[in-house]
């Protein structure tokens, strides 16, 4: 969520197995990629061998495992769902998220008190006055655009922090398995369904009851650890500016 895209890509494609990649990104594609792998039990391997053999586009060398290519895909897919597909849903593609709750005047997620010292030091920092009271009652939603806005700039100036990052791994992570969710629970039936076997079964029916259970709990959960990461994401920026006068 922080940091230059470019920077990023290349600590990726430098150190793909860095704890935020594979506890955000990788983790929840392994677990997606059991009832997958249980479907294309009924196919002929050699089937997918052919069809990924000039699938040039996939940017993997050859040779590698069919669940190796099926973790490289629900990566992209879990991330993706969950970024434009749940946080929309969610948190109105960041007009709702805690991060922009808490700058509002009308919330009380945190005292008056802090929102004034959050208030004065971003118009500091980077010359962006939030709205006041009477503005925001005024055009609620431009006083939101401005919240989510200046998060970009405080997230970029935090960094990684020091708890900051770990809230931010965990709310990525329950994220993306939020979104990977449905896909694990589709595939599970079709598993229940078409593969025979005692074991295909049980790990179909674990994967079923899992993902209705998740389903119920994820969007309060998703919202305590989006709380927590907004928390920690102003302590520490506030902690910046004692250190740095």
């Amino acid at each position: 969520m922080t940091g230059d895209p470019l920077a990023k890509k290349a600590t990726l494609i430098l150190n793909p197995f860095d704890q935020y990649t594979f506890l955000v990104r990788y983790v929840p594609s392994i677990v997606i990629t059991v009832p997958a792998m249980l479907l294309m039990s009924l196919f002929d391997a050699t089937e997918f061998q052919a069809l990924l053999k000039h699938a040039e586009w996939f940017l993997i060398v050859k040779n590698v495992g069919l669940g190796s290519v099926c973790v490289i895909f629900f990566t992209h897919v879990v991330r993706t769902l969950g970024k434009y597909g749940v946080e929309i849903l969610l948190f109105k593609d960041g007009l709702r998220f805690p991060t922009t709750e808490m700058l509002l005047w009308k919330t009380r997620l945190l005292s008056s008190a802090r929102k004034r010292q959050l208030h004065a030091r971003i118009e500091t920092d980077f010359n962006i006055q939030l709205c006041s009271e009477d503005e925001e009652a005024a055009d609620e939603r431009e006083a939101r655009l401005r919240a989510k806005d200046v998060v970009g700039q405080i997230r970029l100036k935090v960094g990684a922090g020091v708890r900051t990052k770990q809230y931010n791994i965990h709310y990525g992570l329950f994220r993306n398995l939020a979104s990977g969710t449905p896909l694990a629970f589709v595939m599970a039936i079709l598993a229940l369904i078409f593969v025979p076997g005692g074991l295909a079964k049980v790990v179909s029916w674990t994967y079923i009851v899992a993902s209705v259970l998740y389903a119920f709990v994820s969007v309060p959960l998703l919202r305590h650890m989006g709380k927590d990461y907004a928390e920690y994401l102003f302590t520490e920026y506030l902690g910046k500016e004692t250190h740095n006068a």
